[in-house]
């Protein structure tokens, strides 16, 4: 991992997804139902909602901790579909005014099995088309936050105390198939488990958050 800042340049999240009522509850649209959590988090209000450039953005203020200012806080949701998020992700660097390192996008991770989260920096795709739109348009010198949904081919095993998904599926169907009934039974407390770690990431150095992560993570359920 390359060098790293000791303290949050973090301003705007950036959850991927897709959007229409068809997507709302599918693997593709993690990122998506992590931004929910963290709107109710963090108390932000709907009044600080606005739909502009491609993008649902809120706005609000982070009020000064230890290591870090005051600062102007951003989250947003791209309306553009998962393949070209990064149009919408560079209109709101342009708009705010941020570099790539103020920027932390949450997406799904199907080399990740399903509850298993990461955090990173400066890394290529991995497959994820919309990783790779963003990348491709403002380059990889940004964070990451990786949630894992498994893989649809993952052998038996791979994901204990899960369903396993049907290995007859193709990855492009896996993740815009909705949740099954053991990873939805789950949700309930993985998805405050990583909006917790997204706003660790406002305030703490990755290094920081990543500890941090280590100790808040919930335990699975069958």
């Amino acid at each position: 991992m390359k060098a790293l800042k000791t303290t949050s340049s973090i301003q705007l999240i950036v959850g991927l997804g897709n959007p229409g009522p068809r997507y709302a509850f599918t693997r593709h649209n993690f990122g998506f139902l992590v931004i929910d959590f963290l709107l109710d988090r963090l108390a932000i209000p709907p009044d600080a909602f606005k739909e502009k450039n491609k993008n649902q953005i809120w706005e609000s203020r982070r009020e000064a901790k230890k290591n870090t200012e005051p600062k102007q806080i951003i989250l947003a949701k791209p309306q553009t579909f998962m393949n070209k998020s990064g149009q919408a992700i560079l209109e709101l660097l342009r708009i705010y005014k941020l570099k790539p390192e103020n920027l932390l996008l949450i997406y799904d991770d199907k080399d990740l099995i399903f509850s298993q989260m990461k955090l990173a920096y400066d890394r290529g795709d991995g497959g994820h088309r919309g990783l790779r739109s963003v990348i491709g348009l403002v380059g990889r010198k940004f964070y990451r936050l990786r949630c894992g949904i498994g893989h649809a081919q993952q052998p038996l095993g791979h994901q204990p105390s899960f369903e396993p998904a049907t290995h007859a599926l193709q990855a492009a169907d896996f993740v815009l198939d909705t949740f099954n009934e053991a990873e939805t039974r789950n949700l309930e407390t993985l998805l405050p488990s990583f909006a917790k770690t997204a706003e660790d990431m406002l305030d703490m150095s990755i290094t920081e958050a990543m500890n941090a992560l280590h100790v808040h993570m919930p335990k699975k359920t069958s």
